[in-house]
Formats: structure tokens, sequence, C-alpha cells
């Protein structure tokens, strides 16, 4: 049986729940860059505002790794975006609403630092909103067919 821990993450109580867990943190990690750079440049405030966030998660670290790669193959917003799109898709079963809430808090929040969230970075959370209930949409659809 799984038992909580910080943030509603779970201990992993098989190595593939594991692994499916930390693909939606890689994902996490990719569209937090994707988010961070949406406004133009990541700024020092927000790479650290993230290490902060990241930290506190057991799987956090493979977050900050997935945004660091973003980061140093200089990926476009549009790049990291599909990456993380992928990863969710991929591992949507391991996607609960206690995970769902929390990745959007930091998302939020990073989206937030600067007191507003801007235009391109409220595109970058309003398409990933609307991506992700259209792949649980058809992913209910092929289980009820």
């Amino acid at each position: 049986m799984a038992q909580s821990t910080l943030n509603g993450a779970e201990h992993p109580g098989s190595r593939r729940q594991s692994l499916s867990v930390a693909d939606l943190y890689m994902g996490l990690g990719s569209l937090v860059y994707a988010l961070a750079k949406a406004d133009g440049q990541i700024e020092p405030r927000e790479i650290k505002l993230i290490r902060s966030l990241l930290g506190e998660d057991l799987y956090g670290g493979v977050a900050m790794c997935s945004f660091t790669a973003r980061a140093y193959h200089h990926d476009t917003v549009e790049e990291a975006y599909q990456h993380a799109l992928r990863c969710f898709v991929a591992h949507l079963h391991g996607l609960t609403p206690g995970r769902l809430e929390h990745f959007l808090t930091i998302l939020e929040a990073v989206a937030g630092i600067d007191g507003a969230v801007c235009e391109a970075e409220n595109t970058v959370l309003n398409r990933f909103r609307a991506d992700l209930r259209q792949a649980a949409c058809l992913a209910l659809e092929e289980e009820q067919s």
C-alpha cells in the first residue's frame, strides 16, 4: 500500500509506478521550462523559485534535471511544451487529481513570480489545461470502447 508524503506524492509501490511518476515529473520540468521561457527569458529569481518549489518534492530532482536539460539545449517554448505533453499523455494514469493540483500550483507560482501572469504564460497554462483535458477524454473513450 502506498504511503502519503509531502505534497500528496506517494512512495513508489512498484518499479512501474515509480517510473510513471518520474516520467510525469520529467514532463513537469519541461513544462516549467516552457512556462518560464514563455515571456522571453528565464530570470535568475525564477530559477531560484523553481529550485525551491521542486526541492520540496520526492521526485523534484527529476523535474529539475528535465528543466536543466531543456535550458542546456536552448529548447524553444514549443519544443519543451511538446516534450511535457508527451510525458503527461503517456502516463495519464499516474496523474492523480492531487498530483495535478500540486503541479498546477507550481506552474501558477512560477508564472506569477512577477506579480501578474503575462499573456504568453497564460497561453501556456490554458493550452496545457485544454490539451490535458482532451487527452483524458480520449483515454476515457478508449477505455469505454
